[in-house]
């Protein structure tokens, strides 16, 4: 399995892999990721959790040679919402430096060609970003509160090519999971 994570964070994503993979013992994982603070935090994670796997970690999304990389099964990327959240006065959409990289992303896509990508950012954007993200990638997005699976309410949108349902509603409150200092 090859999986390529774009604006990988801490690696969130890998963190699902035990999940959607019982037998992960030959997962290779190409990561771009430039946040230098993220990236410790996942490299800490691998060392621990994820040693079976092979990591290759490509750098900034800008200087990547997509043509190098092949036979990519899962395209995993939740790219810079900076341009798109409502919480940014005056936001210039997908004409946004930040969130403009959603074009690179799409570069990526077009040569990489995976067989299956999972796309993710904020519910808040504008009709008009959804429109147009829907429309390069060729599918409608799904809207998924994460507080069904944590304690935290984040509405996000995910493109998707292939079926994804709603998840099951954990109840997860900030209570159950706070911790106790006494």
């Amino acid at each position: 399995m090859r999986i390529l994570s774009l604006f990988d964070g801490f690696g969130g994503a890998e963190l699902s892999i035990p999940y959607m993979f019982a037998n992960y013992t030959d997962i290779e994982y190409y990561s771009s990721e430039i946040d230098k603070y993220a990236m410790a935090v996942a490299l800490s994670r691998r060392e621990m959790y994820f040693s079976k796997s092979k990591h290759y970690n490509l750098g900034d999304i800008n200087n990547i040679n997509f043509n190098k990389i092949s036979n990519i099964d899962i395209l995993i990327a939740g790219f810079p919402c900076t341009d798109l959240s409502i919480a940014k006065a005056n936001r210039q959409g997908l004409a946004g430096t930040r969130s403009g990289l959603f074009y690179t992303l799409l570069k990526a896509i077009d040569i990489v060609k995976p067989k299956y990508f999972i796309i993710e950012n904020v519910a808040s954007m504008s009709k008009e970003s959804v429109s147009q993200i829907s429309t390069y990638l060729g599918v409608e997005p799904v809207l998924i509160d994460s507080a069904k699976l944590s304690a935290q309410s984040r509405k996000r949108l995910y493109w998707c090519n292939f079926e994804v349902g709603q998840p099951k509603d954990l109840n997860i409150s900030l209570s159950s999971i706070l911790e106790n200092n006494s």
